[in-house]
């Protein structure tokens, strides 16, 4: 092994069984590695699957993947990937499979919704399956969409026979089948449970018929039947609570597809359909009566309509002689609110956001980023080609109708970060009719600006600098005049952030963060008469006056995912409009609310690798949350796992700490968590953990170093600093602690009053003394990092001069000097680490992209002993900062960079001075960040990718909006 080299626990034989040879790793499963191997003596690709890491192994791994083995072998079916041979040599076992091209239906919902036919085409070939397996007495136990492949000729494989059992309603003697040993209740995956097997019991394969009538439902409406906010809430929920209605979620599905989907999710086994072949003749009857010329499916929407009616007319009949007394049970329709609808608008690979709808509801403007670059579109509700506004030079940020339609006010960022206001032709665009300076009236320079609506001769926007205000802009004046609206409004001691005016400019809907907690309150426009319309530990953010009476609708968490609920100000009652695990922030409305444009995001962040020369890189987790921040220490690897829900909105700090070890530069099947917390750092050993826990009452920090091996935990500050966040790309900017490479002793920094720097000794019951402190309370002291040979701790220091001081302590004698200043804004500086011959690297942001992405140009500088030195020709361009990461062994810095929209991941070079591609990304919605060298030749980091697209909440039989809609 060669220096720097992570050792294997378990190395994986190149050939298997004497004639499959391993040629790619495909992925993780439930209890073992997936591996491409190439059947030497057919000449065909297989699927080979195998163990992780023993030591992290449930116990009986073996047993249940040999029970896995057997029982798929004992299926012969088209939908079901094919079992060839169990392999056990060398003291393991091996599966050797079907080798199935294609995407799992997980991945194929994530990024389409699925037409009708598609829908019901899959889910009978997944009851064909099931009904195979189920007449061979086999109980699948674990049908989900990550268990499904879908071909490239359209078809399904089911896969994943590693949880099943026997079914104990049959007892088919004529069939072998084996049940995998110590299968507890864990077995499966909670929210595609049956009632009965999340509580333990026996499970007949009317628990399939569950399972899949929950994803049959997540595929009609992209979300699962069931609410919770946790693991645990979920699971109550499927035992006690009724599923949400289908034909509400989804009115336009057909009536009988509904029927035999909440059929399948009742609570009892006996109250489900018979059999999987029951459901699979129901699901083909259907796809018949949709494919017949001419055909007519009657739909939920439709169905109830004529059953109401049907009652009506019953009760009509039996209360004749009381011809009043039979409205008693008649639903009034003018109370009943409209059901609302989301649907895909525009949804491509760029990035679509911004939208506004038009005063009549007939059109709706936004941006989209394309190939870099930003434009302003405008596209009918009811669909057709998109057109694009021809706008003056600049990036636009935001943009609003005006109130009789035939404007688009629009908000452009040009040179050195201005902000100009152009007000062009609706359709499309053309010769600027109006241009008003934003900056520098709006001082200091935003960082967002919104434009909220139109009203009148006066336009509104949200602007956020140093904090969020509403200004004004009135165009009436001979000077258009800007004015700061929300200067000296009472906010009860909080800080705004969110804010609405309503269309008739007389009230203001906001969103104050007060006491630890961002909630609704109303106000006057003056900001007089301020009242909570919410007080709870749940956020709340971006309120948007609705068209459907004096109604708010925000985002919040509160119905345990991010989704829409609009408010009714005059009786304080909530509705939930959306739901759902895609957060969605409204972004405008008709104004008699039937049209409501949406944002739509999406954001999947998981841990992957490169080997130089691999462009590709090789997926490393596959949970349904998002990982992030590697970090390496000796062969074990942690990283933080986001909360399904986080309660601050940031993907960084509301996390769940993981470890598990590495294989070859692969991260072992099995991890586990650790902690709740964030910001962590190994030992060089792996064999002691710190990281940060926050806590809001009081607000405080809290740092601990724990010993993975006892789990023995000691908090050694309440006061810790926080590291430096960026959003995009996810990632710490800067490092608040760091561990000796030659010792287990953990450098961090402290600020009770004034920063410092102290120093733990690991088992010892405490810190040591600071050994540097700033000071001034204003000083702060950040990015420790201790040299390969562990003799010197190097960090920066920001005093109030705009500067950065580099420093050097010498650990055995504790003298500190100064290397180095550098000038410029303190949020551009960060340091690196160190290269072997002693001097340390930093990075310094010289400027800003104008496209206001977050990249920059920056200068990598070298300093030593005797001060900055800067090589040649070292300028990175259009580069994100706190993704710069440093190996030393290499010699080399990585970094995330964009080109015309897209980011990459670069390596360059201290040796040559080049910059060269890792990876060769084209879609414009993924990014890099975190990553962490493991030797000179493999790379661990975070693969991002997101999506900004615009949805219409629309009601199902809608009307066109016909007055003014922001």
């Amino acid at each position: 092994m060669t220096d720097g080299q992570i050792p294997s626990s378990r190395p994986l034989p190149d050939v298997i069984g004497g004639r499959y040879r391993v040629v790619s790793r495909l992925g993780v499963g439930g209890m073992g590695i997936v591996y491409k191997a190439i059947d030497e003596q057919l000449n065909r690709p297989v699927a080979v699957k195998a163990l992780g890491d023993r030591r992290l192994l449930m116990p009986g791994a073996a047993g249940r993947l040999r029970g896995e083995a057997l029982a798929a072998a004992s299926l012969d079916h088209p939908y079901i990937c094919q079992v060839y041979e169990l392999v056990e040599a060398a003291g393991e076992t091996f599966i050797v499979m079907e080798y199935v091209e294609g995407e799992t239906l997980a991945s194929l919902l994530k990024r389409d919704p699925l037409s009708l036919a598609q829908i019901l085409q899959l889910g009978r070939e997944i009851a064909e399956g099931l009904a195979n397996a189920h007449a061979r007495g086999l109980v699948h136990r674990d049908v989900k969409p990550s268990n499904v492949m879908m071909t490239p000729h359209g078809h399904v494989k089911l896969l994943d026979f590693g949880v099943s059992g026997a079914d104990v309603a049959s007892t088919p003697g004529d069939h072998t089948h084996t049940v995998a040993p110590q299968i507890t209740v864990q077995a499966g995956t909670p929210q595609y449970m049956a009632p009965e097997q999340a509580a333990g019991q026996p499970v007949t394969a009317r628990a399939d018929l569950f399972s899949l009538g929950v994803l049959l439902y997540e595929c009609l409406t992209g979300q699962l039947p069931f609410s919770g906010s946790t693991t645990f809430d979920y699971v109550r929920n499927v035992m006690q609570s009724p599923p949400r209605r289908l034909h509400r979620v989804a009115p336009d599905t057909p009536a009988d597809l509904v029927d035999l989907v909440e059929c399948c999710l009742e609570k009892t086994p006996a109250a489900r359909p018979e059999s999987a072949d029951v459901v699979v003749e129901a699901l083909r009857r259907l796809a018949d009566a949709l494919s017949s010329p001419g055909a007519t499916v009657r739909t939920a929407k439709q169905a109830r309509s004529g059953r109401r009616w049907k009652i009506v007319a019953a009760l009509a009949l039996a209360f004749a002689v009381a011809a009043v007394g039979w409205r008693a049970f008649w639903p009034d329709a003018s109370t009943d609110a409209p059901l609302l609808r989301l649907r895909p608008f525009v949804t491509t690979s760029a990035q679509e956001f911004g939208s506004r709808l038009s005063p009549d509801g007939q059109w709706v403007s936004f941006l989209s980023s394309i190939g870099g670059v930003t434009d302003v579109l405008v596209q009918q509700v009811d669909g057709g080609d998109a057109r694009t506004l021809t706008i003056g030079r600049g990036t636009p940020v935001s943009l609003t109708w005006s109130p009789d339609g035939r404007q688009l006010a629009c908000i452009l960022a040009v040179d050195d970060d201005a902000l100009v206001l152009h007000i062009y032709p609706a359709f499309f665009g053309g010769a600027l009719q109006q241009s008003i300076a934003l900056t520098p009236t709006l001082t200091p320079t935003p960082t967002r600006v919104r434009l909220l609506r139109w009203i009148d001769r006066t336009i509104f926007l949200e602007v956020q600098a140093n904090d969020v205000s509403l200004q004004r802009v009135d165009l009436d004046t001979p000077t258009p005049s800007i004015t700061n609206i929300s200067m000296g409004w009472p906010l009860d001691g909080g800080t705004l952030r969110n804010v609405d005016v309503h269309p008739d400019s007389h009230a203001v809907a906001l969103i104050i963060w007060r006491a630890g907690q961002d909630d609704l309150w109303i106000a006057d426009l003056d900001g007089s008469r301020l009242r909570a319309l919410t007080n709870d530990a749940f956020f709340d953010r971006w309120p948007l006056w609705s068209g459907r009476g004096d109604r708010i609708i925000f985002q919040s968490n509160r119905g345990g995912q991010i989704d829409l609920w609009e408010l009714d100000p005059a009786t304080g009652a909530m509705t939930p409009l959306t739901s759902g695990d895609m957060e969605k922030i409204a972004e405008s409305t008709s104004a008699d609310g039937s049209v409501i444009s949406v944002q739509r995001l999406s954001q999947d962040a998981k841990l992957w690798s490169w080997q130089v020369g691999d462009t590709a890189g090789t997926q490393l987790t596959q949970d349904a949350l998002s990982d992030y921040s590697p970090i390496v220490g000796g062969r074990m690897l942690t990283f933080q796992r986001s909360q399904p829900v986080p309660s601050q909105g940031y993907a960084l700090v509301d996390t769940k700490l993981f470890i598990g070890p590495l294989d070859r530069g692969a991260l072992a099947d099995q991890v586990r968590p650790v902690a709740d917390g964030y910001a962590a750092s190994l030992s060089h050993d792996g064999e002691w953990l710190a990281y940060l826990q926050t806590s809001d009452r009081p607000a405080r920090t809290t740092l601990h170093v724990r010993q993975l091996g006892s789990g023995a935990t000691t908090v050694l500050t309440n006061t810790a600093a926080l590291p430096r966040l960026s959003l995009l790309p996810v990632d710490w900017a800067s490092r608040i602690m760091t561990w000796s490479p030659t010792v287990a002793d953990l450098f961090f920094v402290d600020q009770p009053g004034v920063t410092a720097i102290r120093r733990y000794r690991a088992g010892a019951a405490s810190a040591d003394p600071p050994l540097a402190k700033a000071s001034d309370p204003l000083f702060y002291i950040r990015d420790p990092h201790v040299s390969p040979d562990g003799r010197f701790l190097g960090y920066l220091l920001n005093d109030s001069r705009d500067t950065t001081v580099v420093h050097a302590i010498t650990l055995e004698t504790g003298d500190d000097r100064e290397w180095a200043e550098i000038k410029g804004p303190q949020s551009g500086v960060f340091a690196r680490g160190w290269l072997l011959d002693g001097t340390m690297v930093l990075v310094h942001r010289v400027a800003l992209h104008e496209d206001r992405s977050g990249s920059g140009d920056l200068d990598v500088i070298v300093v030593g002993p005797a001060g900055a030195v800067r090589p040649p020709a070292v300028r990175i361009n259009n580069a994100f900062i706190a993704t710069t990461r440093l190996h030393p062994d290499a010699r080399a810095l990585y970094v995330t960079r964009t080109e015309n929209g897209v980011h990459n991941l670069y390596a360059f070079s201290f040796t040559t001075l080049r910059l060269a591609a890792l990876t060769r990304n084209t879609l414009p919605g993924v990014t890099y960040s975190g990553i962490e060298p493991l030797d000179a030749d493999t790379l661990i980091g975070v693969r991002e990718e997101r999506r900004q697209d615009i949805w219409l909440l629309q009601e199902s039989t809608a009307s066109s909006g016909t007055s003014a809609g922001r």
